[in-house]
C-alpha cells in the first residue's frame, strides 16, 4: 500500500490511547471501530467521519476488537486488559453478553471463526491461543 496523501484524520474524542482499531461494512456503508485506554468503544462512520455511538461497558482498557456475522446481524466482539469479553449488537449497539474470561495478562487479540458451523472465538493472551465455542 502506497500512501501519498493524508485524506482524513477523525477526531476521535477519546481521552486516552487507542489499542485497537477495525473497519467493517453494514450493507454499504463503511465503518470504524476504536477500542481505547478509556474503557470506550467508538464506532465511526467512514463515509462522513461522524461518531455514531461509544460503547461502554468495560472497567479497563480495550486491547481488541473483531467483527463479524451471524445470520444477517453483524456483532463486534471486544477484550480488555482484564481478561473479560464483550458481545455487542452492531444494529441495536445492545450488550448482548459478558464473559469473565480472567485470562493472565488480558485479551491480546481476537479472532472469530466458524469451526462446524458454529460460530468460535480465538483469543490472544501473552503466550498463548484459546479456541472457545458455544
Amino acid at each position: 500500500l502506497e500512501t501519498k496523501e493524508l485524506i482524513i484524520i477523525l477526531p476521535t474524542e477519546h481521552s486516552n490511547s487507542i489499542w485497537k482499531l477495525v473497519s467493517f461494512k453494514i450493507g454499504h456503508e463503511m465503518y470504524l471501530a476504536s477500542g481505547s485506554g478509556d474503557h470506550t468503544i467508538k464506532l465511526w462512520a467512514v463515509r462522513n467521519n461522524e461518531l455514531v455511538t461509544t460503547l461502554r461497558g468495560h472497567k479497563c482498557d480495550v486491547r481488541s476488537l473483531a467483527v463479524f456475522s451471524y445470520g444477517s446481524i453483524p456483532f463486534l466482539v471486544s477484550g480488555d486488559k482484564y481478561g473479560t469479553i464483550k458481545l455487542w449488537n452492531l444494529v441495536t449497539f445492545e450488550l448482548m453478553k459478558t464473559i469473565e474470561n480472567g485470562k493472565s495478562g488480558g485479551i491480546w487479540s481476537l479472532s472469530v471463526m466458524s469451526i462446524h458451523q458454529t460460530p468460535s472465538l480465538a483469543i490472544g493472551g501473552k503466550r498463548d491461543i484459546e479456541i472457545w465455542s458455544e
